[in-house]
Order: C-alpha cells, then structure tokens, then sequence
C-alpha cells in the first residue's frame, strides 16, 4: 500500500494463514544523485509487527532487506525481481514484542560506486510500515585560520582513503611559507594540523579588516 493523506507511509502485511506461497515484494526508488559522495548514510524508520499470531503464515517474516544498484545515469527502471540490485543489509527490530508495535530506525550505510543509486526494499512475507528514509553524505566544511582558507571537501569512504586538500592563501599581499595541505576524514572533519599560516609579505601588516577577516594592510 502507498502512502496516503490518513496513512503517510509504505505498508505491506502479507502474513495471514491462507497464503500458500512466500511472499515477495519491492519497493524501489527513483534514481539519486549522489552529488560525488563517496559514501551514502541510510537512516531507515520503520515499525514492524512480531510473527505471534496463531493464524499466522508459516512464511511470516520479521526482518526487511535493503539493496542497491549502482550507475553513472538514470537507468530505464532497472528490475531488482531480475538479480540486478545487490543485497546491503537485512534490517531486524532491535527487540520484538508479542504485541506491541514500536518504531525502529535502522542506520547503515553503503559505498557509492558511481554517480547515481537505486534503492530497493524486499519483504518476504513481513507485517511492515515504512514510514521515513533518510540518505545524506558527510563532507569537511569550508574551513581555514591565520589568512588561509581550505574548500569544502567530500569526506572519503574510510580514513584508508583520506582525501587531502591544498589550501590558499585568503590574501594577495600574503604567501605561504609551508605547503597547505590538510587530510579530510571519513566522519566530515578536518585532520587538523597546528602551524598553518600565511604571512604577509615584506611591507605589509596584519590587521583585521572592515569584515573582521584578517588582512595584510600595507
């Protein structure tokens, strides 16, 4: 069932007695741009009902399966019924109830493996309200000190992959007297080293301009 106005949320509850066969369903989204992310985070809120019925189908099922599909461009509607998405996570309630019904959150994460990404969700027979799916990235923000500034950077997949960046100097009349270079982590920080400076050349001063900015004033 599709989100409504009354219900906004994906649901599924194919767990009766009388199925004779196990269920199984997809849902897929549209293509997403990952935007040069090197790793995407999943946040996935969800409730999910306990198998405890007693008319329950032998099929009932308490988990939820994440997958994705990797491409450089929006694809004609790639087929996860046909092997081509691959699997990243089973989802499993932290505990499970007899009768309560409680929200989940579910967060994991999956390595980019080109300029776009399909998700997909399988249940195989499970009692299940897809409520929110968050996909975000991290990145090293904008950042510098004493007249130098280093760019916004996308963090790498893992601190095995560091991604250094060259800095420059914020002022004309400064120079760099080391080579700026800074690495950006994995969790969207900068590995921060002390001792990072421009000076400002022969004949100008260091003052602190109109905009509070450090400037080299001759």
């Amino acid at each position: 069932m599709h989100p409504t106005t009354v219900r906004p949320s994906y649901t599924v509850c194919d767990i009766t007695k009388t199925i004779t066969r196990e269920p199984i369903n997809w849902l897929r989204t549209d293509f997403i741009d990952v935007k040069n992310a090197k790793r995407l985070d999943i946040e996935i809120h969800y409730f999910l009902l306990n198998c405890f019925y007693v008319d329950t189908s032998q099929f009932c099922k308490t988990y939820l399966t994440l997958y994705s599909y990797h491409a450089n461009t929006a694809q004609p509607l790639p087929d996860p019924t046909k092997g081509m998405f691959q699997q990243e996570a089973v989802i499993t309630p932290k505990s499970l109830s007899p009768r309560i019904v409680k929200k989940d959150i579910f967060r994991g994460s999956v390595v980019t493996r080109g300029q776009g990404i399909y998700l997909a969700f399988l249940d195989q027979g499970g009692c299940i309200a897809l409520t929110k799916v968050i996909i975000s990235y991290r990145y090293c923000p904008e950042s510098g000190s004493t007249l130098v500034t280093f760019p916004r950077t996308v963090a790498p997949a893992s601190n095995s992959d560091l991604m250094e960046q060259e800095g420059k100097c914020t002022d004309a009349n400064s120079v760099n007297k080391v080579k700026l270079v800074r690495a950006c982590l994995s969790d969207g920080k900068w590995n921060i080293t002390d001792g990072f400076a421009c000076l400002c050349k022969a004949g100008y001063e260091l003052i602190i301009g109109s905009v509070a900015a450090l400037e080299c004033k001759g």
